[in-house]
């Protein structure tokens, strides 16, 4: 219905913390676990709450379910029954079927390797969401385990567009980790063969940046949503320079 980045823009947008016992009568109208989720920041509870709706109703159906004088009406109108006496058994659908065009068996193709790649990761997304589905039935949900979901979410988005693109058109979007960081890989580990002043300077000035970003989470003055942006600046630049770190001990190894 909606892309990933459609989702986050509407949910920050539309989100509200005084309509979260609507949008969890929404959810539980599709018997989501998230309808149970608690969390301190009401409003961070909201968008989280609003990005998962978005897999399920339209963003009109949402600001009209939470319009005072037409709730009940329309959250009758979109709420179907979640809970039949008794649910088909789903057939499992291998690869082959879901991607015709994708010549699965061919893995001395490198591309093929990387869509088996990233269809095992789409299965271990799907897995460990179905765990945290779990976790949030409690009556506390920590902030951690919201934001896993969230990130899993639009990973295992992610794994589907790839996948359906490259299935589609013989290409990848090259929006998945596993393609980006491949490149990012190569240019860094030719970094450190042909200059290691320039990779040094480079993992140092992402020290810095995590260390600057480390003091914004941690500052009084500074503002929440200053402290997201720092966050999330924060948590890709450890991931970089893990992979900086892990190509090192990769080229020391080669070397020994």
């Amino acid at each position: 219905m909606y892309s990933f980045q459609q989702k986050r823009a509407i949910s920050k947008k539309i989100a509200s913390s005084e309509h979260i016992d609507t949008y969890r009568q929404l959810l539980a109208s599709r018997g989501l676990p998230a309808a149970g989720i608690i969390m301190k920041d009401r409003q961070a509870l909201a968008v989280s709450l609003v990005y998962t709706l978005l897999e399920h109703f339209t963003e009109e159906e949402i600001i009209t379910a939470c319009k005072p004088d037409d709730r009940q009406p329309v959250i009758q109108s979109v709420l179907t029954p979640v809970s039949p006496p008794t649910k088909p058994e789903k057939k499992k659908v291998s690869k082959h079927e879901q991607y015709p065009n994708i010549q699965w068996n061919d893995l001395d193709n490198p591309l093929i390797r990387m869509a088996d790649s990233i269809f095992s990761d789409r299965i271990n997304c799907w897995a460990r969401l179905k765990v945290l589905e779990a976790e949030t039935q409690e009556e506390t949900a920590a902030k951690e385990d919201i934001e896993e979901y969230i990130r899993l979410t639009i990973r295992m988005e992610l794994c589907f567009s790839e996948l359906r693109h490259f299935n589609d058109s013989g290409a990848f979007l090259g929006k998945h980790p596993f393609i980006s960081a491949k490149d990012e890989r190569t240019r860094i580990m030719e970094t450190l063969r042909t200059s290691p002043d320039t990779y040094f300077q480079e993992r140092k000035n992402i020290e810095l940046n995590i260390s600057r970003y480390s003091s914004q989470l941690n500052s009084k003055t500074v503002s929440k949503e200053k402290k997201d942006k720092a966050r999330e600046n924060l948590e890709k630049h450890q991931a970089t320079l893990q992979l900086y770190k892990d190509i090192f001990n990769e080229f020391v190894c080669q070397k020994s």
